[in-house]
């Protein structure tokens, strides 16, 4: 089976994580303006190497497809995962209770992460001299 386009990209000898339950793997891929055009073996996706395809070998190295991250601040994201959602409290003795179950969940000195708490939706807020203050007392965990 011949095919009629050149790809403007051939990557081979690769790990291609492909996404695909059906094909989780591939060792080649073939792009065409921006787009997958053959993923398989090096000997299909070769049939696609015209005069000004770029060829390149990935001795092994994964490829995966990309992500396009639409200014999520996927780090910031992740590290959310694991913390503490704090958006829904109301009062620092909340705040309080779901850290320490949070803490009975982790090892010995690690990082409590919270995040989302509003200061002024909290019940203790002191709005002297036209500001917000809170005063969080220690929390012993």
């Amino acid at each position: 089976m011949g095919i009629d386009i050149d790809a403007d990209l051939v990557l081979l000898n690769a790990n291609v994580i492909t996404m695909d339950d059906c094909k989780e793997r591939a060792e080649a891929i073939a792009i065409k303006e921006g787009r997958f055009l053959l993923v398989g073996k090096g000997c299909e996706v070769k049939k696609a190497i015209g005069r000004k395809t770029d060829v390149r070998d990935m001795r092994g190295r994964t490829v995966i497809p990309g992500f396009i991250e639409s200014h999520n601040h996927t780090l910031q994201f992740g590290l959310t995962l694991s913390g503490v959602d704090l958006r829904m409290t109301r009062t620092i003795e909340e705040i309080n209770r779901l850290i320490k179950a949070k803490a009975d969940f982790q090892s010995d000195r690690a990082w409590i992460i919270g995040f989302g708490y509003n200061q002024n939706e909290l019940a203790e807020k002191d709005t002297q001299q036209g500001g917000t203050w809170i005063k969080f007392p220690l929390i012993t965990l």
